[in-house]
């Protein structure tokens, strides 16, 4: 074989591979990622206490003309850590408020003059009415909520919770309790964690989920894979503890089937056993009167839950003496509340307090200074290494066809893989709407054949439309378009994602007839992107 002919066959085969290839679209290296910058949550232990110190029935309290207007007669009272008009309203110090939950719930603000604008949540449930919840850290907030005609109603509620959060960010003394019931349930387990009552290596930290509380506690196994902040944990804590008002001792344990139940005394105290069921072996007593006005008559009941009832006298015998003369919560340093527009409330920064699972997806905002691409194989090549750069070329496009998008950001696609692919996400203010772009340098027509949508046109490029996915809660719909023939390198991925809008819920219907605003919007990014 002569050289010629070795030198054309040579070029002929550089040809062949490079068919299918766009002028410069070639695979780059990904750019390297920082992990995410998170906001920083207020110090719990200094919440709990500042929010202890709180009168919750002062934070309850309801304008005289509302309560005329809407017959409102009645006296609130409550617990240590919760107040009750009955029938008409309740408030709740603390509940469990995380990133999701909030994620889900009607955005909105209260407050007003001195204070400006505080953030708050608004949820309705048909059943139970409406609440506004005022965050206090990242996971937790003070509940308001409305029992008198359940629905869409929140007028009482949203009263109470503005003038309670004007009064919390300028004069939060106004609210203090009276009296000295504002005890910790954690203050009281920390004072006997280490001593020999206790399991050895206990550590005192508050339940969670639902069961989190002010007034309940836990000792938890330190060397104990579970974790505290795990709701579902099935291993529960070594010790478990309650604190709340209640009657006094002779009025509940010898009534009804009580009254069999064995009385021990402790500390010269009297504490009603019980033992068996799920929770081991509780212990009950009077810790000592309520010292609240309103409480008058009543009492703060302990509750002392440990596996055996042996256990729970012992460390019994040493909270009963501690517990008659514990000092009750002072205000701590934090400022309660967020002031809307100033200060975030969850640990993801910027707009990805927008985004669903946005920490688990390693979410950030698009990165300042990015440069934008300025030729479709540009867009592909470098937003396939870096979806800063894809984000930054299509946020004009989608802005002219969806302004009510915000700030675009950088997440995994999903939390299903670890090793799920970074892609530029858009998200407007209600959540209903979520676009996802990918670029890839791939060839079209190399995607397996099982995954392959109609054959369209979208923007004067030959493209693949996928089936409506998914159903009730969340509909997605993607768009795949080659920058030339499909068998060519080079093709942008457009998801469009439709959620309930976040005042319904993670329960809420989406709208199944938004997904059709998938085709315009890929049309537009075609054109925008890819050329034409």
């Amino acid at each position: 074989m002569s050289r010629r002919t070795v030198a054309l066959l040579s070029a002929l085969a550089v040809v062949a591979l490079l068919a299918g290839c766009a002028p410069g679209l070639s695979p780059r290296p990904p750019v390297e990622r920082e992990a995410p910058r998170l906001n920083e949550d207020r110090p719990s232990e200094e919440v709990r206490r500042s929010l202890a110190a709180l009168d919750p029935c002062a934070l309850l309290a309801i304008d005289p003309d509302e309560a005329a207007l809407a017959g409102v007669t009645g006296t609130p009272s409550g617990g240590l850590f919760d107040c009750e008009l009955p029938g008409i309203a309740r408030v709740e110090l603390l509940v469990d408020f995380d990133a999701d939950a909030r994620f889900w719930s009607d955005r909105t603000s209260v407050g007003g003059s001195p204070v400006g604008a505080i953030t708050a949540y608004r949820q309705r449930d048909a059943v139970e009415g409406c609440s506004v919840l005022l965050p206090v850290d990242f996971g937790h907030a003070i509940r308001f909520r409305q029992l008198r005609e359940p629905g869409d109603d929140c007028t009482l509620a949203e009263s109470s919770a503005s003038r309670a959060a004007v009064a919390l960010r300028s004069d939060p003394r106004s609210l203090a309790r009276a009296g000295e019931d504002g005890l910790l349930a954690c203050d009281a387990l920390a004072a006997v964690a280490g001593t020999p009552a206790a399991p050895a290596g206990a550590e005192p930290r508050p339940l969670a989920g639902r069961f989190d509380s002010l007034a309940s506690c836990g000792l938890w196994d330190a060397s104990d894979a579970s974790d505290a902040s795990d709701a579902e944990s099935l291993t529960g804590p070594a010790v478990g503890f309650t604190l709340d008002t209640f009657v006094p001792f002779a009025e509940w344990a010898r009534a009804g089937a009580r009254a069999e139940l064995e009385v021990v005394t402790i500390a010269g105290v009297p504490a009603l056993v019980q033992p068996g069921g799920h929770g081991g072996c509780t212990l009950s007593w009077d810790a000592r009167p309520a010292s609240d006005p309103r409480q008058a008559g009543l009492v703060l009941r302990a509750d002392l839950v440990v596996d055996r009832c042996e256990d729970a006298e012992r460390l019994a015998t040493e909270l009963v003496p501690l517990l008659a003369v514990q000092e009750p919560a002072e205000p701590g340093p934090e400022r309660l509340l967020y002031a809307k527009g100033d200060e975030q409330d969850t640990a993801a920064f910027g707009g990805c307090a927008d985004a669903l699972d946005a920490v688990a997806r390693e979410c950030a905002p698009v990165r300042e200074g990015v440069t934008v691409p300025s030729t479709p194989t540009e867009v592909l090549a470098r937003g396939e290494a870096d979806p800063d750069a894809l984000c930054a070329a299509a946020q004009g496009p989608v802005s002219t066809v969806m302004g009510q998008f915000r700030a675009p950001l950088v997440a995994r696609q999903d939390t299903v893989r670890e090793d799920a692919p970074f892609v530029c996400e858009l998200v407007e203010p209600g959540h209903s709407l979520v676009l996802q772009l990918r670029a890839s340098t791939d060839a079209l027509a190399d995607r397996p054949s099982a995954a392959r949508g109609e054959a369209v046109e979208l923007g004067g490029h030959r493209a693949e439309l996928g089936e409506i996915e998914g159903g009730t809660s969340e509909y997605r719909r993607t768009a795949r378009i080659a920058l030339g023939s499909p068998d060519e390198a080079g093709y942008l991925e457009v998801k469009l994602v439709v959620r309930p809008e976040r005042e319904d819920g993670a329960d809420g219907e989406a709208d199944r007839a938004m997904i059709a605003q998938l085709e315009p919007l890929a049309a537009t990014l075609a054109r925008s992107l890819l050329g034409r």
